[in-house]
């Protein structure tokens, strides 16, 4: 994902860097779907192969706060099924089809691999 320099959408871009070089863009499409800045937030990007890297990141005081990643925030079809791998666990999550949720502890971040099933 690319920072919009003029505004503040966010646009997919085919394998290229991000802004700046970031890994990681706030997960926000060109038509602002995605988690709004605030305790709970999705963050993600593209990788080689039509997989992604999704991160969810949770602000807020509360430990165990769900947090779900929807495809759209990709702008990834809901139909399109992806293997969820918890990077930090090494350990899958199995497949998903259109979202999958994870708890997330207060002021940490859990990390995602999405690989086209």
């Amino acid at each position: 994902m690319n920072h919009h320099l003029d505004g503040d959408g966010f646009h997919l871009t085919d394998k290229q860097p991000t802004w700046r070089h970031h890994c990681l863009s706030h997960a926000l499409s060109t038509a602002n779907f995605g988690s709004a800045s605030g305790r709970a937030e999705v963050w993600g990007g593209p990788l080689a192969g039509g997989a992604f890297v999704v991160a969810l990141l949770n602000r807020g005081a509360d430990d165990g706060v769900n947090i779900t990643a929807e495809w759209s925030m990709l702008e990834v079809p809901a139909e399109t099924t992806f293997e969820v791998r918890d990077l930090w666990a090494h350990a899958s999550l199995g497949e998903h089809t259109g979202s999958f949720t994870a708890p997330v502890d207060s002021h940490d971040i859990a990390i995602f691999k999405l690989t086209p099933a």
